[in-house]
Formats: structure tokens, sequence, C-alpha cells
């Protein structure tokens, strides 16, 4: 069993078969993914505000915590 099986089985993914081959498809879009790991990010490292993660990211928080700091640099290594 393939990986696009497992995650056909559980629904992350929609199969569609044509003659003998199945075809793959994100059931969520690239947006709703993003959005949730922001909303997931800012709910564990600024209480859920978005509005202090932003303004984290530009710069004009007074001052971030400790952990806020290290994850975004985490974070914006890993988006290099």
């Amino acid at each position: 069993m393939t990986m696009l099986d497992k995650m056909a089985r559980k629904k992350s993914v929609e199969r569609v078969k044509r003659g003998k081959a199945y075809f793959y498809r994100p059931r969520v879009t690239r947006n709703q993914v993003l959005d949730r790991l922001v909303r997931d990010f800012a709910q564990d490292y600024f209480q859920g505000s978005r509005r202090d993660l932003k303004a984290f990211l530009r710069g004009e928080a007074t001052e971030p915590s400790l952990m806020a700091h290290q994850a975004t640099t985490e974070l914006r290594v890993e988006l290099l």
C-alpha cells in the first residue's frame, strides 16, 4: 500500500480512478493548510493573537517572549 493509498483511506486526499490508473488530489487547499499552520503557531506562541504575531514579525513588538523569538527564527530558517 502506498502513502497516497493510506492518505485516501484517512480522507486526506481524494482518489479518482481513470481507466487503470488512480489520480489523487488534496481535499484542502494550500491556503487552508497555511491558515491552520499560522493559527496553530499563533496559539502556541502568542496566546492565539495573530495581531501580536504580525507585530512581532514586523519588529513592532515591544518585548517578545524568548520562546516566540526562537520559534520564528526557526520558522524563517525553514522557509529559506
